[in-house]
Formats: structure tokens, sequence, C-alpha cells
């Protein structure tokens, strides 16, 4: 197991360094795009501090705090079920593109939903 990092903040200052975490989370206005959901975070993943630091990358924008578990825990998912032996959340974000990342997340999503259903 690899530790993973999970940064939160409100402010947009970056005070809790979110772009420097594996998962960073930042609150942010939805626009009226949650449909009534509540607040909103903004998702960027594959962020790290150090010596040799890497700002994160936008994954998704604008999630409802309601949908924000289940994000998370399919992103999460999706890495362990794909990841090579040994590799780090931040090497394997580096490795697989956030279009591969997304799809697969979602067509989980639809899986675990259609076999709750039946």
């Amino acid at each position: 197991d690899t530790p993973l990092h999970l940064h939160i903040s409100g402010c947009h200052h970056g005070c809790a360094q979110q772009l420097t975490a594996d998962i960073g989370l930042l609150a942010t206005s939805n626009g009226g795009d949650t449909n009534g959901k509540g607040p909103a975070y903004d998702v960027s993943i594959g962020g790290r501090d150090g010596p040799s630091p890497t700002a994160a990358r936008v994954f998704a924008q604008r999630v409802a705090s309601e949908d924000l578990p289940e994000l998370l825990i399919e992103l999460l998912e999706v890495y362990s079920e794909r990841r090579l032996p040994d590799e780090s959340f931040h090497d394997f974000v580096g490795r697989v593109p956030a279009t591969d990342l997304r799809r697969w997340a979602r067509r989980k999503s639809r899986a675990e939903g259609s076999s709750a259903e039946s």
C-alpha cells in the first residue's frame, strides 16, 4: 500500500495546497450547475510536493458535494484495479490519460447501477 494525500480547501488562494496533493478538492461556487445539490468542488489529481513538485491537473469541475464521495470512490477503485504493482496514485494518474480515468469510472458506475437494479 502506498500513501495517498488528499487536500481540501475552501480558499481559492491554495491555502490547503490542493494543487500539490494526489487528490485536491477546492470548494467553488456551483453557478447553478449542481441542480440544487448544494456546494460544489473542483477536483484535481496528480499533484506532488517535495523536491520534484508537480501541479495537479483538473479532473472534474463543479462536482456537487452530494456526488463527491461517489466520484472519489470510483476513481480510487479504478486505481486499485488498474494500477501496476507498487504504482503510486501519483504515478498512475500521470501514466493514464484523464479521459480514460473518467471513462472507466463512468463505466464502473453504470455497471454497478445496473447490477443494483437487477
